[in-house]
């Protein structure tokens, strides 16, 4: 009797130990210092970060389109789209730096090199095509098996918070935590967390805390006390849900190789006998 209720106690508390062991074999993350060369000092990792930009001016990235004007000179005309190099090409003017710039300084690098082909006098106006390089991220816990689903989002211009929220589906359920969900400026080294209360303002129509999501910003839906709970109940099965469903692969594998065979004359004909 006694080895008995050790052995349920010992499978009851081996889903626990599996848990805690695999939690200790990652260790702690490493620091920003620790990481030496290796540490991002480029905000989110953009590899032509914005330079000598007003606050709010948009600034192209790689593929993006670019449109450009120039007055009395059609040839010079046209969308030209970032290479990865963060260039783009123009007939007779070469290759011209457009990532990581504004259109003002774009236009200025226009103009000091067609002041070589023109004469005084023309203009140029630098707009923005179709824009691909700006986006912002979303991130919130997967009911079913537990974990973080993650979606890369183009940025379209003016956005807040609760429009995203919005744009997601509005997750209502008893395992989204929607009045913790954090607006997330990532940094290397100070990155900016609000967290706002996205329920309390379709309640109310309080909108203090609608604040602005800006390119490569991370929403993030944090799980209530039941997703938690959820999600460990759901980390616990899904290795032996896993083992079964292989399980039942190969036995059905198995059958389907015997009624081929002609081994299983009753599989032949849809019944399976005992």
């Amino acid at each position: 009797m006694f080895h008995a209720v050790r052995r349920r106690l010992g499978f009851a508390l081996l889903p626990a130990l599996l848990l805690a062991g695999g939690c200790s074999m990652h260790g702690p993350t490493s620091t920003f210092e620790e990481l030496g060369d290796d540490a991002n000092t480029k905000g989110f990792g953009s590899l032509y970060p914005p330079d000598n930009r007003e606050p709010g001016e948009f600034t192209f990235g790689v593929g993006d389109e670019v449109l450009v004007d120039v007055s009395n000179a059609p040839e010079f005309k046209g969308p030209y789209v970032i290479r990865p190099d963060g260039k783009i090409f123009v007939h007779i003017l070469g290759d011209i730096d457009a990532a990581g710039l504004t259109a003002s300084q774009i236009r200025q690098k226009f103009e000091n090199k067609l002041s070589v082909f023109l004469r005084p006098g023309f203009s140029v106006s630098v707009g923005e095509g179709q824009i691909v390089s700006r986006s912002y991220y979303v991130f919130a816990h997967n009911p079913s098996v537990g974990g973080l689903l993650g979606r890369k989002v183009p940025h379209t211009g003016d956005l807040t918070v609760f429009e995203v929220w919005v744009n997601m589906g509005a997750p209502s359920t008893l395992l989204d935590d929607e009045h913790h969900i954090k607006v997330i400026t990532p940094d290397p080294r100070n990155p900016i967390v609000r967290v706002v209360n996205v329920k309390e303002m379709a309640v109310t129509g309080r909108t203090g805390a609608n604040v602005q999501v800006k390119p490569n910003d991370i929403v993030y839906v944090p799980t209530t006390f039941w997703g938690r709970l959820n999600e460990l109940a759901q980390g616990v099965s899904l290795p032996f849900t896993g083992l079964l469903r292989i399980s039942n692969t190969i036995v059905s594998a198995d059958r389907a190789v015997r009624v081929i065979s002609g081994d299983d004359v009753g599989g032949a004909y849809g019944y399976y006998g005992p």
